[in-house]
């Protein structure tokens, strides 16, 4: 039996989050490709004492289009840049958010790597034909369309 899709299992859009807590959403089909790898769950105590599950990505690769290219919110105002620079300028993407039809989240952490808090040595960008972007985040360099990342 083929499972029928609904919108408690397809994402409508993903929230970009950043170290310094900015959020930038941006809707499916701003995203030309997305793949989330290596994807490992641990149980900790955090820091508000809560015992919680986290997910992280391992290897976390995504093509963006042109449409995405947008001035987001940004602490209840605009942000003075559009996205694609942000992300080029700062290399602090914590984490993502997939929002799906029915409205829950599943929010997922990425690999960090480096001495900094505030930039992360496993980030990665290029620019794509068409004016889109990709963003990689691992360790290792992830192969794509524009060769290794």
């Amino acid at each position: 039996m083929v499972k029928k899709n609904t919108d408690q299992n397809i994402a409508k859009r993903i929230e970009i989050i950043f170290e310094n807590c900015e959020v930038a959403s941006i809707e499916a089909d701003m995203i030309n490709y997305l793949l989330f790898d290596d994807i490992k769950e641990t149980i900790a105590k955090d820091t508000a004492l809560t015992i919680r599950k986290y997910k992280t990505i391992g290897s976390f690769y995504m093509a963006l289009n042109s449409k995405a290219d947008i001035i987001y919110d940004s602490f209840g105002g605009r942000s003075d840049q559009t996205l694609f620079k942000r992300i080029q300028k700062h290399a602090d993407i914590t984490g993502i958010a997939l929002v799906y039809g029915d409205g829950h989240e599943e929010r997922l952490s990425v690999t960090w790597t480096g001495d900094s808090e505030y930039s992360n040595d496993a980030q990665r960008t290029c620019t794509l034909p068409n004016h889109g972007l990709a963003v990689v985040i691992s360790e290792e360099p992830i192969e794509t369309e524009q060769g290794a990342i």
